[in-house]
């Protein structure tokens, strides 16, 4: 999106962007324009959570550097970053790792 947004008043000449598209048989529109690039732009830095999940799964990896487990269930994985004692509780749980409280979120780190 922000892509989309640092295009408004740039040196193209462009001031909005419309987005099209068709839902429940009508046509809605998407603008993106100077107060919108503003807006998004303010999500800078920011954190986006989610709902609180229970994970369970086996370690497939740890990153000491970062505090990071990635878990598999053998149809998929997740990367999940820990804090240094929840990390410690990790490793010494083994190859299985369960009952991992854990919050999604999305960090908006953007140049």
């Amino acid at each position: 999106m922000l892509g989309i947004a640092n295009r408004i008043n740039g040196i193209g000449g462009v001031e909005k962007v419309e987005i099209y598209g068709v839902r429940d048989g009508k046509i809605e529109v998407v603008t993106i324009d100077e107060q919108t690039q503003t807006y998004i732009r303010g999500l800078k830095s920011t954190y986006v959570r989610g709902e609180e999940r229970e994970l369970e799964g086996k370690v497939k990896e740890l990153n000491t550097n970062h505090f990071i487990v990635t878990l598999t269930d053998d149809a998929r994985s997740v990367d999940v970053s820990l804090t240094p004692v929840e990390f410690e509780k990790c490793v010494m749980r083994g190859s299985h790792f369960r009952g991992l409280k854990y919050v999604d979120s999305l960090y908006t780190d953007w140049e």
